[in-house]
C-alpha cells in the first residue's frame, strides 16, 4: 500500500470513529478510494459536518485529517527521502551531473 493509500485509508478510518452516530448511514457511508480520497456517500454529511442554522456543527472529517498529519508525515518524508536517493543514485550513474 503506497503513503497515499495509507492516508487515506487512516484517515477514514478515524473519521468513521469521529462521526456522530444517529441511524449508522454517516458512519457506514464514509470510505476512502484507495488514492488517498476519503469520501461520505451519507447525502447530508456536510450539514453534519458544517452545521446549519437549527444544528451545530461536528466537524468530523476535520478533527481526523487533523490527527491524521502525525501519523501520515513520517511515512510521507520517509517516502520523498527514498525517492530522493533512487534518484541521487541515477544522476550518479548519468552524465548529468548536479
Amino acid at each position: 500500500m503506497d503513503t497515499q493509500s495509507q492516508a487515506g485509508a487512516h484517515l477514514a478510518s478515524t473519521a468513521r470513529g469521529l462521526a456522530p452516530v444517529e441511524t449508522g448511514r454517516l458512519k457506514q457511508g464514509i470510505s476512502d478510494d484507495g488514492s488517498g480520497r476519503v469520501s461520505s456517500a451519507a447525502p447530508y454529511s456536510a450539514f453534519v459536518h458544517e452545521g446549519t442554522d437549527d444544528t451545530r456543527a461536528e466537524p468530523f472529517l476535520r478533527v481526523a485529517a487533523a490527527a491524521t498529519v502525525p501519523v501520515i508525515a513520517p511515512l510521507l518524508r520517509a517516502n520523498v527521502e527514498t525517492r530522493l536517493r533512487a534518484l541521487q543514485g541515477r544522476l550518479r550513474g548519468s552524465q548529468l551531473r548536479p
